[in-house]
């Protein structure tokens, strides 16, 4: 459980990287900054180099867009000890600055398995024991990446570093090192440091579930040996089964890992208190249609519905192949089942998956009347199918087309009132602002906020080009909000622009 407290430590940890991160950014802005870029650190760059960089004006404290500094890149793309060494002993770089997460350079070393790099940074003065805002320190982030190095524990032990500290599951090292241990003679090592391989986290999962999330089966094996009770439920009804279909950021175990638990009695055919069965949980994390069918094979219900109303087909629409769907579909009994935010399949595979799975979709009696809990029509996941982090800002003109045959209106507003160009400016899109120009969608119509697109424009511009393109495509700029808010007077009080002294005139 996380508590009030633990809330709050985030809240400025986050605070403070984030005030940092914008502080060092501003100074630098408009010029390049070499030491936030990964391809810099793996060349391997001498102490020699990274001075004269410096020189240069390139800033060993400015954060990049996910809170990594100069100092956490270098140690994570393996750079030499002696360059962090320097980065470390100049006057403005704190040893235990904190970076993305709020954790620290000696976690990010000890995470990289970076035996003399974790030795350093204690000698420099590193705080063994702090911890991120997810509650990892030196240790147990080290164990959750699977670092077998005993020396290295044995280094931050020596230097006041707690192994009983957990994250803030509960989960102390013996447990978060199981997903991706080899060597079993570790368990032995951590056994004579304290702790056990019956020890559980704060929902009562234990070391072998932690193991059967990551597919160890020889691991899994050992703990048998150890006699670690396989079979066990905890009181949310997760048992190893569950706990492995939720997977790592890896992915999620093989049908072997479930074929390997069924041999041990654990039951695959379970519901936690949550809802989720494994097949539910694994809908759409994985390409395996032989997994998908063996859990079918096993009886677990495809309509079962979780707390959020998702169902593995839901689940299964935002990314798997129509092999699977077809799978799946057989016992489906509505295609427009939608969880409880009104997202159905066919909004999961508008946004997430490809033109021809919103074909089959349809094929199969999918709905295009989807409106979700806020008032947003397809036409919203649509919009959000355009991959804002490319440069183009690609739009998917297949799927939209597709869509089209089937009788959708892009051209129509939504049940809350945005038609194209609002969401177009809520995405800061210009090639969704130059499609809703060529559909001839009404640049003036008012969502049910008050709002026409140019002021919605207004309020959260962060420069006057999408100001200018509206205006230049027809947008009144004597239309006023619900409160005689004219577009100018928005963008007046619209502090990214005032910060800028953009020039607003031309909204009078």
């Amino acid at each position: 459980m996380i508590t009030k407290n633990y809330n709050v430590i985030t809240k400025m940890i986050k605070l403070r990287i984030a005030i940092v991160s914008l502080l060092f950014t501003a100074i630098s802005w408009g010029q390049k900054n070499v030491f936030l870029s990964n391809e810099y650190w793996k060349k391997n760059p001498t102490v020699q180099d990274v001075k004269e960089k410096i020189k240069g004006g390139n800033s060993v404290l400015e954060m990049n867009s996910r809170s990594f500094d100069a100092t956490a890149l270098a140690i994570l793309e393996g750079a030499p000890v002696e360059v962090v060494d320097y980065l470390v002993s100049l006057k403005e770089v704190p040893v235990d600055r904190r970076t993305h997460d709020g954790r620290t350079y000696l976690i990010w070393a000890a995470y990289k398995g970076n035996y003399p790099m974790v030795k350093m940074l204690i000698e420099k003065g590193a705080d063994v024991n702090l911890e991120g805002s997810h509650g990892y320190n030196a240790i147990n982030f080290a164990a959750f990446a699977g670092v077998a190095n005993k020396e290295l524990y044995e280094v931050l032990i020596k230097n006041g570093a707690d192994i009983k500290m957990t994250n803030h599951d509960g989960a102390n090292a013996m447990q978060l090192i199981m997903s991706r241990l080899k060597d079993v003679s570790l368990i032995s090592y951590f056994e004579s440091k304290g702790l056990s391989v019956k020890d559980e986290d704060n929902n009562g999962i234990g070391a072998f579930c932690y193991a059967a999330r990551g597919g160890n089966i020889p691991v899994m094996e050992y703990l048998l040996e150890k006699d670690v009770n396989p079979k066990k439920t905890n009181e949310y009804g997760v048992n190893a089964a569950i706990f492995a279909a939720k997977g790592t950021r890896r992915g999620v175990p093989s049908l072997k890992t479930f074929k390997f638990l069924a041999s041990k009695d654990v039951s695959l055919n379970v519901t936690d208190k949550e809802g989720n069965t494994p097949l539910l949980l694994v809908s759409g994390r994985t390409d395996d249609i032989s997994l998908i069918s063996y859990f079918l094979e096993q009886g677990i219900d495809v309509n079962q519905v979780n707390k959020e109303g998702n169902t593995a087909f839901i689940n299964a629409a935002s990314r798997s192949d129509k092999d699977i769907l077809d799978l799946l579909l057989v016992k489906v009994k509505d295609v427009n089942h939608a969880n409880n935010e009104g997202v159905n399949a066919l909004a999961r595979a508008v946004k997430y998956n490809s033109s021809s799975i919103v074909s089959y979709l349809l094929e199969k009696g999918a709905s295009l009347n989807l409106n979700d809990k806020e008032g947003n029509s397809l036409l919203y996941y649509w919009v959000a199918s355009v991959n804002n982090r490319s440069i183009t800002k690609t739009i998917n003109d297949e799927k939209l087309a597709i869509l089209g045959e089937y009788g959708f209106d892009v051209t129509k507003s939504q049940p809350n009132g945005n038609n194209l160009f609002h969401l177009a400016v809520e995405t800061e899109n210009f090639a969704l602002l130059e499609k809703a120009a060529e559909l001839k969608i009404d640049i003036n119509a008012k969502n049910n906020d008050g709002y026409t697109p140019l002021l919605k424009a207004a309020l959260i511009a962060k420069d006057t080009k999408i100001l200018h393109f509206l205006v230049d495509n027809g947008a009144a700029i004597s239309i006023a909000t619900d409160f005689d808010e004219t577009a100018y007077d928005l963008a007046s009080e619209n502090e990214l622009l005032t910060k800028q002294k953009a020039q607003i005139n031309f909204l009078k």
